[in-house]
């Protein structure tokens, strides 16, 4: 039996962003599938040097929200959810 080549593949989701400077904080909200458990990464510069900032399990029906209180004090901050 041959062995499948294994690819990442991206898969845009609807994702809702929000900072405020009241608060300071990042927000990241998205629904993916109930109970599964998502990986929030983030950089702070390029090259990219993806470093894990929480893991998330979807509720019941499947949505995430994460906050990141530390971004107030990067000038540049990149983020990405990967499925695990």
């Amino acid at each position: 039996m041959r062995e499948l080549e294994s690819r990442d593949v991206q898969i845009p989701i609807p994702a809702r962003f929000v900072r405020t400077e009241q608060s300071a904080e990042f927000k990241i909200s998205f629904t993916g599938e109930p109970g599964r458990q998502y990986d929030i990464q983030f950089t702070d510069a390029l090259p990219l040097n993806w470093q894990s900032a929480q893991k998330i399990t979807g509720d019941a029906q499947g949505n995430i929200e994460f906050t990141d209180d530390t971004v107030k004090t990067q000038t540049a901050r990149y983020f990405r959810v990967v499925s695990q």
